[in-house]
């Protein structure tokens, strides 16, 4: 049977990596979806993976709110606050941070692979995204902004948290320009998986930070199951935005496959 021979398509995160070509008449051609491939197998297991954890995780977190609301001493394991997504160095959030660095891992090889600035750019930012939840940087400085210059509260929102979105714009300001500088600079095909990049992370902003400030202005005022509704979506968000840019990474790099020296590059080619 005659072979299929396939061609990278660049820019495709969810279509498929590869499109295949097989020869004139082989009935193969019609039954190919289009002609594009399915997702890589690392891919789909990365998918299948996430999916499961997110969704345990997430599960265990609707059972410890029902523990910690029953009657007498409630379930011994999931009283525990570490099922609680909203609290920190929870499982979720431990996860999360875990999706984060494997996803800067991946951009650092498709930079050094291909030298292409923006991914290392991005590397960066999904760093300091990490070192921010990890080290408490922005609730931190908002804290320090309050006791040193006495910040009002606006609109419902606390003076911690107006502090806290100085700070983030203070962090984000330096980051964007270096970031918009080298997407400007990259190909097509890689603005194209910058710009992707770019919305996951507006996508996060919403639930890590529009959502919270949600809760923290309407909290007090409306019922303990809305406010617990509020920190569940939060958290789900949350969680499956950094399931997503690990997975949008992943793609990119299996799409983009890292650069090999020339003289491995000959020596595969013989």
């Amino acid at each position: 049977m005659p072979s299929a021979e396939s061609e990278r398509v660049p820019g495709r995160i969810f279509e498929g990596a590869r499109r295949r070509r097989y020869p004139e008449g082989d009935d193969r051609r019609a039954g190919d979806l289009g002609g594009l491939a399915g997702p890589p197998k690392q891919f789909r297991i990365t998918l299948t993976t996430l999916v499961v954890l997110d969704g345990l995780l997430l599960l265990a977190s609707v059972i410890h709110f029902f523990a910690k609301r029953a009657a007498g001493p409630g379930d011994p394991i999931f009283v525990n606050s570490v099922w609680n997504g909203g609290s920190d160095a929870s499982y979720i959030e431990m996860l999360g941070h875990i999706q984060l660095v494997a996803a800067v891992v991946m951009l650092f090889f498709l930079w050094s692979g291909n030298r292409v600035t923006v991914y290392l750019a991005w590397a960066l930012v999904f760093s300091v995204l990490v070192a921010d939840d990890l080290l408490r940087l922005h609730e931190r400085g908002g804290v320090a902004l309050v006791g040193s210059i006495g910040l009002p509260s606006i609109a419902g929102l606390r003076a911690q948290d107006l502090g806290e979105l100085v700070i983030w714009a203070m962090i984000a300001a330096p980051l964007g320009v270096l970031l918009v500088m080298a997407h400007f600079r990259a190909r097509r095909t890689d603005r194209s998986n910058s710009s992707i990049l770019f919305l996951s992370v507006v996508l996060l902003a919403v639930f890590a930070v529009v959502l919270d400030m949600i809760d923290s202005a309407v909290g007090d005022f409306v019922p303990g199951a809305v406010k617990s509704l509020l920190t569940f979506t939060e958290t789900a968000g949350e969680l499956g935005v950094m399931s997503l840019m690990l997975l949008l990474v992943q793609r990119m790099t299996l799409d983009l496959p890292v650069s090999l020296p020339r003289s491995l590059s000959r020596s595969a080619n013989r």
